[in-house]
């Protein structure tokens, strides 16, 4: 997943949720200007902890926010 697109899961999630970036960026403990950014793609690989802060403010675990599939297991 590109830049672009893990803005635009974030971004997504952040809508169907129905919260502001304001919102989501106070829930997550995040600096306003740094969810713009990283929902602009403008941010390079944002650092684990910080979409791991994204998604629990979201209620979503990791997997859900960046709509990975589970592998199968054989």
């Amino acid at each position: 997943m590109d830049n672009l697109q893990l803005g635009l899961a974030i971004k997504s999630a952040r809508e169907a949720a129905k919260l502001t970036q304001d919102d989501l960026s106070d829930r997550a403990g995040l600096a306003y200007s740094t969810l713009a950014k990283i929902e602009q793609g403008a941010i390079k690989n944002p650092s684990f902890s910080t979409i791991l802060a994204l998604s629990r403010a979201l209620n979503l675990s990791i997997e859900q926010l960046l709509g990975a599939k589970p592998a199968n297991v054989r």
